[in-house]
């Protein structure tokens, strides 16, 4: 006998949520930090809420950078070439 799916029971269960030990489909499972998790443990995880405040932190950082290096290149320039302003 087959082990159904908590969400589907006509599915055959192909794992377990690591967090609530539920029996989940192929489709009911997601991967999460190399984590098998189901949609309600998913939902209830702060990591994974958080995600997305983390990438904006990226993008941030990545700007900084950005700015940075140009102001780094642009003194470099004034140094070498004294006198050649565009402006």
């Amino acid at each position: 006998m087959r082990a159904g799916c908590q969400n589907h029971p006509e599915r055959e269960a192909v794992g377990v949520c690591v967090s609530c030990k539920l029996l989940i489909c192929g489709e009911c499972t997601t991967r999460v930090d190399g984590r098998g998790l189901c949609a309600s443990c998913i939902a209830a995880d702060k990591r994974t809420t958080q995600l997305p405040q983390q990438g904006d932190a990226r993008v941030a950082l990545s700007f900084c950078v950005l700015v940075a290096l140009t102001i780094m290149t642009w003194g470099l320039l004034e140094a070498t070439l004294p006198g050649s302003a565009w402006w």
